[in-house]
């Protein structure tokens, strides 16, 4: 087929591009005096359907080309000369167009949808946790095993292989609209005369073998696929880095890959971070990765069933689902399906702190999984600068008791001395000598210090807001698995402006470094909500309260950068002070109560 950009086909489509180093593919735009709505269609693929084919996209949609249960395109459509044009939607494609005979000759157009594939996906926002990954094969294996169904019985034989081929995450995506998995027609399957392609070694073995491949070898694939989401299974090379590294496999370790000598259930269990899954999840991928076909369960329909029980386990209920395209998230941070977190390294310029940038989405609306038929946290947008911490328990203290608490918003930073700068302004008010925002301005970005209880409850009445007390910033800090840390249960380096370092000897105390970071400046110490610098920089005052004899003290939760222990970095440590106290390591954020 000799298409160039700018060609109209058939009244409907134009060219745009054209490419024909893997396969002769064309993305089209609909034209609009054709009838297509903007905003509708979006771009498109087209693929020619050869005999014999050179992607596995023509192999699998020749035997799926609708018969008599298709809905011919006809009437204004006919107008346009379309020969045996015919449209039908399927599972982990959309709705696909056939037009022209099935093989010589013909194409296929298909939907290019906003998407995400999964090996891109996990190099930006890291493995997935369980609760994640889950439901995401339960919908995986149900797509796959209604896609298998849709040929005629004596095709079905022939779509299986080329399924098993495509479950790779480089031509797999997840769709930013509904969080559903799709393959991405793009996937470029080009092979090397030198070595193999990195993915040769993802799909099962039995594929290597003449009319080895069967249900069990999508089996294989999808609980490939849930080990690499969960960040211990195969490892896909960055095509960027691939030739530089010279990451793409060899053909010997292919041999082994495709004679069975390597074991990908053994490769699995042995994994590090395989024994931090849920002993459930981990025998039925351990199962389905079993290099004899046999041990693995029987087809698709048995895999959808187990994996859908599965998901009723307690560990598989936590977390909440985003309310635009309905992903599993673990709190109501940015979601990383419609919306990718970007988190930049130094602040920037005037800014008030290194915040998520959401791309795609304002808001992220936000549901319980533990009630499906819970309403939509009532969220039209989150206020400037905060993050929302949904209603419901949370495992509070060290002894990690449930503790109900109602919805509210928090500050996602520390107010910061641009912040205390501004309010003194707006109040008509001049700061204390060393007082809070009277630091020059190259310390704007940092947390405001030197401000007493009084001060920061001052201010958080100026905004209409109030201090938190100590439940709320435990939860906001902790999430709701009872975690030691924001980051984890681990205490980890550099995840917030801590003295954790042993100090220099040859140093005097005097001459070590003892201030603030700007606000933010730890993006990997973020709690599961994404309130950041909860463990480092500046202690923060609350509105809760302790009288001891005629004294009455308040609480301050955190850690401040001269504390020298991890212990102090905890979510449930706290301590009381004076509330006239301002010392300079001394600073707060607010809180705002969500209706």
């Amino acid at each position: 087929m000799l298409l160039l950009p700018g060609d109209q086909l058939w009244n409907r489509y134009r060219v745009d591009r054209v490419s024909a180093r893997v396969f002769d593919a064309a993305w089209l735009s609909p034209l609009q005096h054709a009838g297509e709505a903007k905003g509708g269609l979006g771009r498109l693929l087209l693929v020619p359907l050869e005999n014999p084919p050179r992607h596995p996209l023509s192999e699998l949609l020749v035997p799926l080309a609708p018969g008599a249960r298709a809905r011919v395109v006809s009437g204004t459509d006919a107008g346009f000369g379309i020969p045996h044009s015919a449209r039908l939607d399927l599972p982990m494609l959309g709705s696909v167009e056939w037009v022209g005979e099935r093989v010589a000759g013909g194409v296929a157009i298909l939907p290019l949808h906003a998407a995400q594939p999964l090996a891109l996906l996990t190099r930006k926002s890291g493995p997935f946790l369980p609760a994640q990954v889950l439901p995401l094969l339960v919908d995986l294996a149900h797509s796959l095993q209604a896609l298998s169904q849709m040929p005629l019985q004596a095709e079905q034989e022939k779509i299986l292989p080329v399924i098993a081929r495509l479950l790779h995450p480089e031509a797999i995506s997840i769709k930013a609209a509904d969080s559903s998995l799709i393959f991405s027609p793009e996937f470029q399957f080009s092979v090397s005369r030198c070595k193999p392609p990195a993915w040769s070694d993802f799909i099962a073995p039995e594929l290597y073998q003449p009319g080895g491949a069967g249900h069990t070898a999508c089996v294989f694939g999808v609980a490939q696929v849930g080990a690499f989401l969960l960040g211990c299974g195969h490892a896909v090379p960055d095509p960027a880095s691939e030739h530089a590294r010279g990451s793409q496999i060899e053909w010997a370790s292919l041999a082994e890959w495709a004679s069975g000598t390597r074991d990908a259930a053994t490769e699995f269990l042995e994994h590090p971070a395989a024994g931090e899954l849920p002993v459930e999840l981990r025998e039925i991928l351990g199962r389905c990765l079993s290099r004899r076909p046999a041990r693995r369960p029987a087809n698709l329909i048995r895999l959808h069933a187990v994996l859908k029980q599965l998901n009723q386990c307690p560990w598989a209920q936590g977390g909440m689902r985003c309310g635009f395209c309905g992903f599993t998230l673990m709190g109501p941070g940015v979601c990383p399906c419609c919306a990718p977190v970007n988190l930049s390294n130094t602040p920037a310029s005037g800014s008030k702190a290194l915040l998520p940038a959401v791309k795609t989405r304002k808001t992220t609306r936000l549901m319980s999984r533990s009630d499906k038929n819970a309403p939509l946290l009532a969220l039209a947008q989150a206020p400037r600068g905060m993050s929302i911490i949904p209603a419901g328990a949370f495992l509070s203290g060290e002894q990690k008791m449930p503790r109900t608490l109602r919805a509210f918003a928090i500050d996602t930073l520390p107010v910061t001395e641009s912040d205390y700068k501004k309010f003194l302004e707006s109040s008509g008010k001049s700061a204390r000598v060393n007082g809070p925002g009277s630091r020059s301005t190259a310390l704007d970005t940092h947390p405001v210090t030197g401000v007493s209880w009084f001060e920061a409850n001052e201010y958080a009445e100026h905004h209409s807001k109030r201090l938190p007390t100590v439940f709320e910033w435990e939860k906001a800090a902790r999430g709701l698995d009872g975690r030691k840390y924001p980051f984890g249960n681990t205490f980890k380096p550099g995840c917030g402006l801590l003295r954790m370092a042993k100090r220099d000897e040859k140093k005097d105390e005097d001459e070590l470094e003892q201030t603030t970071a700007p606000a933010g400046s730890y993006p990997s110490g973020a709690s599961p909500f994404g309130v950041l610098d909860m463990a480092g920089n500046v202690l923060e005052w609350t509105w809760s309260a302790r009288r001891t004899g005629e004294r009455l003290f308040r609480a301050v939760k955190g850690a401040c950068y001269l504390d020298g222990s991890a212990e102090l970095a905890r979510c449930t440590s706290i301590q009381y002070l004076p509330p006239e106290s301002h010392e300079p390591f001394l600073g707060f954020r607010c809180v705002q109560d969500i209706e």
